[in-house]
């Protein structure tokens, strides 16, 4: 699976924001940690925030934080690619051969990857980072 590098960022600081677990990051301090473009981040954390993963402070004292810990990589992948997890269209002709593609083929490997992005917690991507790194301390993803 090739995922857009705006869904790789995403993933890259939700995970750097859980495990630093700070109340408040800046986009600044997020950017400035994983190479990336501030810019970027700021359309990469309106989707995080419209899709309720995260949320802002806003003030000079302001940043973003996690809504909850709970996060899994399906509510991440949802949220920044949702192409990803639209459903393959019943055919509207009257082919046998594409109803049972549906049936026996698409609708299984939808549910498969749906459940298995579902069972990838975000707070467990963070802690194996963290063991990997052997002092709590991420410095790149």
């Amino acid at each position: 699976m090739k995922l857009s590098a705006r869904t790789r960022y995403g993933i890259a600081a939700m995970t750097y924001m859980h495990i630093n677990d700070q109340e408040l990051t800046t986009l600044v301090n997020i950017a400035e940690h994983l190479n990336i473009s501030k810019i970027y981040l700021e359309q990469v954390f309106s989707s995080l925030k419209q899709a309720n993963l995260v949320d802002a402070v806003k003030g000079p004292a302001g940043g973003y934080y996690l809504k909850s810990k709970e996060c899994n990589m399906f509510n991440i992948l949802n949220a920044l690619e949702p192409s990803l997890f639209e459903k393959t269209p019943a055919s509207t002709d009257d082919n046998i051969i594409n109803a049972a593609l549906c049936t026996h083929l698409y609708t299984p490997i939808d549910a498969a990857l749906r459940e298995t992005l579902k069972g990838i917690k975000l707070k467990e991507i963070a802690e194996l980072i963290k063991n990997e790194s052997g002092d709590g301390n991420m410095y790149y993803i």
